[in-house]
């Protein structure tokens, strides 16, 4: 499992460097560069800093705990030539070995993606322009699964996300990149509390799952 992140990297690189040098080819020899009539693919993968809010012992008056934690992520996108698309994210956070968490947290994300720069205009050449064109707002739905040892909760809720793209290679909107985001869950069903918690004070038996305050992340990526 250690090694999956590592070999996706790998197949980011190449997918993104076969795309990119016949573009790079074409503008070499003086040629007008054109990208395929079809929609972006792109695939992703990198890790997340989430300081979290969602500690909160169930007795009144108990404060709330603010851990730091790191998280793994995968993000797979399909955006059509009007700069709206699909975007997928798989988020992964092992918090079980953390007293101050006492838990993990797997969450699949389906968010519309929208590139307001990019809406009725032509792919771009300039680093800049390329750069503004590819900043993206994200909207949709999450679905959390929480696990404590033999106990666990879920939580459906309100994915907001904003992600911009440095491009690293290519031309147009392909290639590879650089993206740092942020996002955040807003849960509105499903059970929010779990059970036998470290961070539960004595004899409260739940401890509240609330929502995150934002997830930041950054990963590395090719669009094909």
């Amino acid at each position: 499992m250690r090694r999956c992140p590592a070999a996706l990297v790998g197949v980011l690189v190449l997918a993104g460097t076969a795309g990119a040098e016949p573009l790079a080819s074409a503008q070499m020899q003086g040629e007008r560069v054109t990208e395929p009539d079809r929609p972006l693919f792109a695939l992703s993968v990198g890790m997340g800093f989430s300081p979290e809010s969602f500690l909160t012992a169930a007795s009144a008056g108990a404060p709330a705990q603010r851990p730091s934690s790191l998280s793994f992520l995968f993000d797979g996108e399909i955006m059509g030539r009007s700069g709206i698309g699909f975007l997928g994210r798989m988020v992964g956070l092992d918090g079980e070995e953390d007293k101050r968490i006492g838990y993990d947290r797997v969450v699949a994300t389906g968010a519309l993606e929208v590139r307001p720069l990019a809406i009725g205009g032509a792919p771009a050449t300039e680093f800049a322009a390329r750069f503004l064109r590819r900043l993206a707002g994200e909207v949709g739905l999450a679905y959390e699964k929480v696990n404590a040892g033999a106990n666990d909760t879920y939580r459906i809720g309100l994915h907001l996300g904003v992600h911009a793209d440095l491009p690293l290679g290519g031309t147009g909107d392909r290639g590879l990149f650089l993206r740092v985001g942020a996002a955040r869950r807003i849960g509105f069903a499903g059970r929010d509390e779990i059970k036998n918690l470290p961070i539960c004070p004595a004899m409260v038996s739940q401890c509240p799952v609330s929502d995150t305050v934002v997830d930041l992340h950054a990963l590395v990526g090719a669009a094909f």
